[in-house]
């Protein structure tokens, strides 16, 4: 029988071969970025070319990581006036760099609007992402551990107090507290205590009641009694998804929320939060009451663009765009910076907001 010899590919063909393989894998994310930016209807013609151009300049060489997602996420926080294309290219070559060293690159694309407001370093997104990715293996959503990353940053955390808070939430979780409501108690306990985050996430992890472990949408006890009429139509909309333009329980956004919510208990106003705003009166934050309404201006541009219900006990719910309908501190310091006032719409006789 005879056996035909397998010729054996000479070695300056498969170098050539080799060197296609990375030039292809090197041109991979830039494609995939240019699709992303021409299909973007938002974009003119000439912000696209910008951002192309950025892009082949700035990241052409980078070949260990697919970047095209993070830098489309990155530079799009440029297009409502807050932040200029070089700091978006700064921040989104931080967040590759830290891609590169094994963070994972979704926990990284929801870090961009903090990385830029804080001028994060690689190693910083490295670290938080790194905690993130840890926390959610717990139980803790990445919604959740950036929101608090939010707020920590805005009180002065460090990364080692990040940790621990993120290690305190997923140890309630353990204990079958929803993740929400082990946040709202450390938060609750950070209110009281004065001190690094070592001794209210203590406090917080040996207090929560029994009556809250293994319940979803149980809310903290101190607030309970102060929610009236709220706390039995509140429950159904926890947890519903963010939609923009929704106003069901099937997906809502903030001012489709707080009107139905209000609706609800017989009160009629606006659809959007920027009419809701002109109703009823103008009240302190010291006088806040459950059913008074909380505005934001989340993108810094002097017009509000968010709306929430406070519900007592330093508690607001609120349609947030990435966890949907939740409960969150109205003394969470990142929602304090974008504060602009509150309302009062609700009067003792249902459905007539009080005069302005």
């Amino acid at each position: 029988m005879a056996f035909r010899m397998r010729k054996s590919i000479p070695l300056s063909i498969a170098i050539l071969f080799l060197l296609a393989g990375v030039c292809l894998a090197a041109g991979r994310p830039l494609t995939e970025f240019s699709r992303l930016v021409r299909k973007d209807t938002a974009l003119t013609s000439a912000d696209k070319l910008a951002w192309i151009r950025a892009a082949k300049a700035n990241f052409d060489n980078r070949t260990r990581t697919d970047y095209s997602q993070i830098l489309y996420k990155y530079l799009k926080l440029s297009t409502d006036g807050r932040f200029g294309m070089s700091e978006c290219l700064r921040a989104a070559s931080a967040a590759v760099e830290a891609a590169e060293l094994g963070a994972e690159e979704p926990l990284l694309r929801g870090m961009g609007e903090l990385a830029l407001e804080y001028r994060l370093s690689k190693d910083q997104l490295f670290f938080h992402a790194s905690v993130l990715e840890r926390a959610g293996m717990r139980g803790v959503p990445a919604g959740l551990g950036v929101d608090l990353l939010a707020h920590g940053l805005a009180v002065g955390w460090n990364e080692l107090d990040y940790h621990m808070v993120l290690s305190g939430v997923a140890e309630l979780v353990a204990q079958s507290v929803a993740p929400d409501l082990a946040a709202l108690y450390i938060h609750y306990w950070e209110s009281r205590l004065s001190g690094p985050p070592k001794a209210f996430v203590a406090k917080a992890v040996e207090s929560i009641p029994e009556s809250s472990k293994g319940s979803l949408h149980r809310l903290p006890e101190h607030a309970l009694a102060m929610l009236a009429d709220f706390r039995t139509s509140l429950a159904p909309w926890l947890g519903t998804p963010y939609v923009w333009g929704g106003i069901s329980q099937e997906g809502a956004d903030c001012s489709g929320f707080t009107k139905e919510i209000l609706s609800n208990v017989g009160c009629v106003i606006p659809r959007v939060s920027r009419d809701q705003a002109k109703i009823g009166r103008k009240i302190k934050v010291s006088d806040l009451q459950p059913g008074d309404l909380i505005f934001f201006d989340m993108e810094l541009k002097g017009h509000i663009s968010h709306v929430g219900l406070y519900l007592g006990g330093d508690l607001m719910a609120h349609a947030s765009s990435s966890r949907g309908v939740i409960i969150i501190p109205f003394s969470n310091s990142y929602f304090q910076q974008r504060f602009v006032m509150a309302r009062r719409v609700l009067t003792q006789e249902a459905g007539k907001p009080p005069a302005s």
